[in-house]
């Protein structure tokens, strides 16, 4: 048989079956008290407020609205079909990450903040502000 021939050893599937994998959680599964959040902790817990803005953060459609029109109008004026002056409308991304913060529980930002991947992404971050910054002038900084 000619494709026998051509085999230099066990084909892949076998010694495949040989190995035995197990993976393994990292941490140790336990419970989170997620009704601790960083809105509750500055707005007091169940005030008015702070159930606004958790309300808005999970089920509101308010905040994806201007999200999308600000992407939406951001992009027309860097394709040039708006005029430069409308950059600004792009901010209108800014309130769903800053209301969805507020949202987040203490205990799992904690959590992040003992990862390396977090500080990894942070340096990442500072360098695209640095180079952010190196286009104070042009409406791209905007965006």
């Amino acid at each position: 048989n000619a494709t026998s021939s051509l085999r230099l050893g066990p084909s892949p599937c076998v010694r495949a079956k040989n190995r035995i994998r197990l993976l393994e959680a990292v941490y140790e599964p336990r419970r989170v008290q997620t009704e601790v959040t960083i809105a509750s902790r500055l707005l007091g817990s169940e005030t008015r407020l702070q159930a606004f803005f958790f309300y808005l953060a999970t089920k509101g459609w308010l905040l994806w609205s201007l999200w999308w029109a600000g992407v939406l109008l951001g992009l027309l004026v860097l394709g040039n079909l708006l005029p430069k002056t409308l950059a600004w409308t792009s901010a209108m991304m800014l309130p769903l990450p800053v209301v969805t913060l507020l949202a987040l529980s203490v205990e799992l930002v904690k959590e992040v903040l003992w990862q390396f991947e977090t500080y990894l992404i942070f340096a990442l971050e500072i360098h695209l502000f640095v180079a952010a910054c190196k286009l104070i002038g042009d409406a791209r900084i905007i965006f």
